[in-house]
């Protein structure tokens, strides 16, 4: 059941990459608003797809506003990223927040992890570093700073997200999932959507009209795979759930981004998503 799960989410979150880059793309401003209706529809799939009624205890919207924080940064910041660099090259760098979610995992929740398991993140983290390298002259992607502190932003968001989800869960016995999510992009839909009346205004009425339908899609992607991601925790431990899900998304994102972007790699690149898909089956032997 979890192997199953953790490959629905893999691939709905390519399906909402894949339409939030396309729409970056094509429309460079507005992106605040863009990402507040991403945030809004993924609101939305949580109220229709709801069967048991809504309970919100007050303790439940302190981590809904922190996790709030998290998704509007993460949202954004990703958004921003795929503006400055490749596809590939900004999945992969991303991956460096399994070693963030595995220490957090095994110091504050006491998961148990192993040398294996180690050795796995240190070959994801070696993989990204192989996949973004560049050779002297090679201005293909050249490296640019603001792409870079975007990532990590992006994956300090996500982090928050990942972190507050599982403490919320474990706070109110698995209860409250649907509310929780709710609020996390209620908040978050609202701090962008602030964010962009204050900064660029005047792309609201253009991110409106040519980025409805491409937020539509995002969002009901982004609530599948926050729908899954909940589940999955139910049955696997974060510190195993966040590393398999890096090692997956490698390989999905090196196969995207030579198929539909046309990315084209080096053998030191290609030795690199081989590197990353060896740590997966690592991560599931472990």
């Amino acid at each position: 059941m979890g192997t199953f799960l953790i490959i629905a989410s893999l691939l709905t979150h390519q399906l909402e990459v894949i339409v939030v880059k396309s729409y970056g793309d094509k429309n460079k401003p507005g992106g605040s608003f863009f990402n507040a209706i991403i945030c809004f529809f993924s609101m939305l799939f949580f109220i229709i797809t709801d069967k048991g009624g809504f309970y919100f205890p007050a303790p439940l919207f302190i981590y809904g506003v922190i996790s709030c924080l998290g998704y509007a940064a993460g949202f954004y910041f990703t958004y921003l990223a795929f503006k400055c660099g490749s596809y590939a090259n900004t999945k992969l760098l991303s991956s460096v927040g399994t070693v963030l979610t595995v220490l957090y995992g095994t110091i504050f929740l006491k998961e148990e992890s192993n040398a294996v398991t180690w050795l796995a993140v240190v070959l994801i983290l070696l993989s990204a570093a192989l996949m973004n390298m560049r050779k002297k002259g090679d201005d293909t992607y050249p490296f640019n700073i603001k792409w870079f502190i975007y990532v990590m932003l992006s994956v300090l968001g996500n982090f928050v997200i990942t972190v507050v989800k599982r403490e919320q869960q474990l706070r109110f016995d698995g209860k409250c999932d649907n509310e929780f999510l709710i609020l996390s992009l209620l908040g978050a839909f609202l701090f962008l959507f602030a964010h962009g009346l204050v900064n660029d205004k005047k792309a609201l009425r253009p991110a409106l009209k040519s980025g409805t339908l491409f937020g539509a899609l995002a969002g009901m992607f982004n609530g599948a795979t926050n729908l899954l991601s909940i589940i999955t925790l139910l049955y696997v431990p974060i510190s195993i759930v966040s590393p398999i899900k890096s090692g997956g998304a490698l390989l999905l994102s090196f196969v995207v981004s030579r198929i539909i972007y046309k990315e084209k790699f080096t053998a030191r690149q290609l030795v690199s998503a081989f590197i990353g898909v060896f740590a997966l089956v690592l991560f599931k032997l472990a």
